[in-house]
């Protein structure tokens, strides 16, 4: 893998670089748990892969900011059956982060 200026503490780059590294191209990728400090470098790194990426936030205000690293946002609730069942339709990976 290509280093990249990401800041994560050694416990989250294994996990990063192995859930990055997927051998189909141009996966549908879901994260729940918004931009954190797993989710956000881990964003990128799939995006740079080529990966269609959504980022679940329950925040509004975090759209943008989503947005803007290539990703699609999607603002919702965990507890929304609904919601969640249009979020993760067609998804190759849903990757849960919830606290």
């Amino acid at each position: 893998m290509a280093t990249t200026n990401i800041d994560l503490d050694t416990s989250h780059v294994s996990f990063v670089r192995s859930f990055a590294v997927t051998k189909k191209q141009n996966m549908k990728i879901i994260l729940t748990g918004s931009l954190g400090n797993i989710n956000k470098p881990l964003t990128k790194i799939l995006l740079q892969k080529g990966h269609f990426v959504t980022v679940i936030s329950s925040k509004a205000e975090r759209q943008k900011n989503i947005e803007a690293l290539g990703a699609k946002s999607a603002i919702g609730t965990m507890e929304d059956l609904d919601f969640l069942t249009k979020t993760f339709t067609g998804a190759d990976i849903v990757y849960l982060m919830e606290a």
